[in-house]
């Protein structure tokens, strides 16, 4: 059974994928392990974090990326490739504003890891209507306590903070030539997101004509938290046709 490794990266940690996880269990083949790209082991940009991803899965592995993590695992499965990868509305070949305001902020001396990314700053700022309501369809879903749960660890120490400002410096500078996997590519995307909107897949199926898209209709940045259930029952047909298996 293969193991199915569900990626993101700041602001959310691995809770992000708790939902759509338990909603896989509904269907049998696949073995559901969040990850967040912060918890691996190499410096906080995505060429290093994406060397420690590659070494977690094998090539009978299957990869789904969101957000922050999605530049991070192509590169990662550029270099080593799983079975399949799909993305999730995320940077592809640009920042996009999100990460390139976020990206300058955390590089300002002395204040962004400090007071920027402090927990309390953090999630007040990621809980209002400037944050992460903007990231779904009904705001109510990123309450506080949400925002918390999802959002709050990644920053809770020192370290965490740092490695945070680090990533999202060096994802506002990510180029529009970042590396291709050679293995079979699909995106489950969220076709009323403003920050990553579908058209960003057309410059990736120039690349990758073979790439296959899942839409999710209204869906925002954050529909796997918002819509858990579709991406889950999307996600088993989508790989068995990115490998050519009958659809179950």
């Amino acid at each position: 059974m293969p193991l199915l490794h569900l990626i993101t990266g700041p602001p959310f940690g691995a809770p992000f994928w708790d939902a759509v996880a338990e909603r896989l269990t509904v269907h049998p083949g696949l073995r559901p392990a969040a990850l967040d790209v912060l918890g691996l082991p190499a410096p906080a940009t995505v060429e290093a974090l994406a060397g420690a991803l590659a070494a977690t899965w094998s090539p009978h592995d299957l990869a789904v990326a969101h957000g922050a993590a999605v530049p991070v695992a192509l590169a990662a499965a550029a270099r080593r490739p799983p079975a399949a990868l799909v993305v999730v509305n995320g940077p592809i070949g640009e920042a996009g504003p999100a990460f390139t305001a976020l990206g300058r902020l955390a590089g300002l001396p002395g204040w962004g890891p400090s007071v920027l990314l402090r927990p309390r700053v953090w999630t007040r700022f990621l809980a209002s209507s400037a944050g992460l309501r903007r990231a779904v369809a009904n705001p109510y879903v990123m309450d506080r306590d949400t925002v918390v749960a999802l959002c709050a660890p990644g920053v809770a120490t020192a370290e965490g903070r740092a490695r945070t400002a680090s990533l999202l410096r060096d994802i506002a500078g990510i180029s529009t030539d970042i590396p291709l996997p050679s293995c079979p590519l699909g995106a489950v995307w969220g076709s009323g997101d403003p920050l990553y909107p579908p058209r960003l897949l057309d410059r990736l199926r120039a690349r990758r004509p073979d790439l296959l898209h899942v839409d999710v209709p209204g869906g925002e940045y954050a529909h796997p938290v918002e819509r858990p259930w579709f991406i889950a029952d999307a996600l088993p047909g989508l790989f068995s046709r990115l490998r050519g298996e009958p659809t179950p």
